[in-house]
Parts: C-alpha cells; structure tokens; sequence
C-alpha cells in the first residue's frame, strides 16, 4: 500500500496542533486566560498596529534593496508581494517555504525573472535565518538555567535550525529545480551584491526582526501588567517563537503558544497572564494579519485570472 507522503506530514502536523493545543489547555486552562485578557487601549493598540506596519515596510525594503542589482521597483510593489508572501507561506510548514512562493510573485509583479527572484529570497532568508539563529542561541544561554530541560533542547533546535538555513544554501547546484520556479537554479550568487548593499540589509534585517518586534512585544506586555529588562525584549520574543522554524506545524500554530507561554512562565510570569500575553501578541502579530493579508491576496488572485481569460 503505498503512502502519500504529503498526507502523512499534513497529519502529523495536524497532531502536533492538537497536542499542543491540549497540553497547553492542560497547563493554563484557557478559562484563567479569558478571566485575565484586558482589551489594550486605543494607544496600545494603535502602537502595536504600527510596529507591525512598520515590519511589512522594512521587509519591503530589504526585498527592494537586493532587487535594485536587476531592476528599479516601486517600494509599494514589494510591500504587495510581502502581503501576498505572508499569507502563501504561512500555510508552508517551513520557512524556506517562500523560496517557492517569493519567486513567482516577483516574477508576476515585476521584470524580475524567477531565477533572480529565487537570488533576492534567498539571501533575505539567509540574512533573517542568521539573524534570528544568533539571538535565539543567545538569548537561551542567558535563560537556560531556569527553562525546562525539554523547552531548552526545543529552543536549541531551533536556533540551529535558523543557522542551518545559510550552509543549506550553499548547496544549491545548478541541475536543483524548485517546482513552483520551474527554471535551473544556480549556485546562490552573493557576488550579486556588493558588501555595503549587504551590511545595510543586515542591518535592517536586525532592526526589523530584533528591534521592531522587541518594541512591539513590549506594548503587548505593558497592555497587562507586565514588564523585563529592557534587554530582555531584544531577545525574548525571538526566543519564543524560535521553534516556528521547524516544519512540525502550520504557521507555528499551538507549539508557538505551547511554547512561548512555557517560557515566561519560567521569566517568572503567572501562567494564565503568559498564556494571555502571547495569544494577545499572536493575534496582533500574526492571525489578524494573516487572515487580512489572505483576504488580499485571494483578492489579487482572482483579479490576475480575470484580466487572463
């Protein structure tokens, strides 16, 4: 009897969401957690909503920057490409899922071939994979001797997962094909960019991911009650949400709250207000955004089939 592969993974991450699910309701019994939401107020929420705008322009940007070797794009170009992106690839259990997405929206929404736009993609994911790695090593240094011996080998994971992306991307040869590109892929060409181009995507890449969603986290935080060291943002939230990195779920969905909640938990944050903080910064992070961000894109897509028949 032969098995479809693909249904097996589905499965498998289906189980994962649901174990999660249920051991986290187990942990924190989402009663205490509906008891100790507060609805942020209008500044909180209006702040919260800008540094996610603010992520979505950086990325536009950085996307922009490495695209500027082949062509001149509009900033609003690659700002609609990232929505479309968000939304495909967060139903990709990995994130070198948008290395198939990324290149076909360039390729449709600009004269940038698919080659060239697997070029750009991936060397944002390696920039944003190195990123994201070093802080998440570094922040479980810092914390792994209060964090569980299983959340600590779970955040290990994945912070070597993160790291693993830029030699895996060493290893493309050029017979390699991705399915949704379609065209031979070369060997990645970092001599495309030159080194200033590079430093100044590294360093809006730090900003973003690090800076940005440190801030934001912070306003989530604050929203209940509750505060860190300031250094402690740089890190924290790359830290709990590291595990989303692993193709184990979709989207990150259960083993992100599972485990994010385990490790404020361990910060020294009650459980049912660390459960609360991130299923509030979720939601502010990424099921609001990708519901909308869906909603776009099919849109987009239904206007781009019309215009072709």
């Amino acid at each position: 009897m032969n098995v479809d592969r693909g249904q097996l993974f589905s499965v498998v991450k289906v189980a994962v969401i649901a174990f999660s699910v249920y051991y986290l309701h187990e942990t924190v019994p989402f009663t205490d957690v509906v008891s100790v939401v507060t609805i942020p107020s209008r500044f909180e929420l209006f702040a919260a909503s800008v540094t996610v705008i603010a992520t979505t322009l950086l990325t536009s940007r950085i996307l922009q920057l490495l695209a500027s070797p082949y062509a001149d794009i509009p900033l609003p170009v690659f700002a609609k490409i990232y929505v479309m992106n968000f939304s495909l690839n967060s139903f990709i259990p990995s994130k070198a899922g948008s290395l198939l997405t990324m290149p076909f929206l360039i390729d449709r929404n600009t004269d940038i071939e698919k080659k060239d736009g697997l070029n750009i993609q991936l060397t944002n994911l390696v920039l944003t994979a190195v990123t994201l790695g070093t802080t998440t090593l570094v922040g479980l240094l810092a914390l792994v001797s209060i964090l569980e011996y299983e959340i600590a080998l779970v955040l290990f994971s994945s912070g070597m997962a993160y790291l693993a992306i830029p030699v895996l991307s060493l290893g493309l040869h050029s017979t390699a094909n991705v399915p949704i590109v379609d065209v031979p892929i070369d060997r990645l060409d970092y001599a495309t960019f030159d080194r200033s181009l590079i430093a100044k995507c590294f360093l809006l890449t730090i900003l973003t991911v690090v800076c940005i969603v440190g801030l934001r986290f912070a306003i989530v935080t604050s929203s209940v009650g509750v505060s860190f060291p300031v250094a402690y943002y740089f890190v924290i939230p790359v830290l709990v949400y590291a595990v989303s990195v692993l193709p184990i779920s979709v989207g990150g969905i259960g083993i992100s709250e599972l485990t994010g909640t385990n490790v404020l938990i361990a910060l020294g944050v009650e459980p049912d207000v660390a459960a609360a903080i991130i299923l509030l910064d979720r939601s502010i992070s990424f099921y609001i955004p990708v519901v909308l961000a869906y909603i776009y894109t099919m849109t987009e897509l239904r206007q781009y089939e019309n215009s072709i028949y």
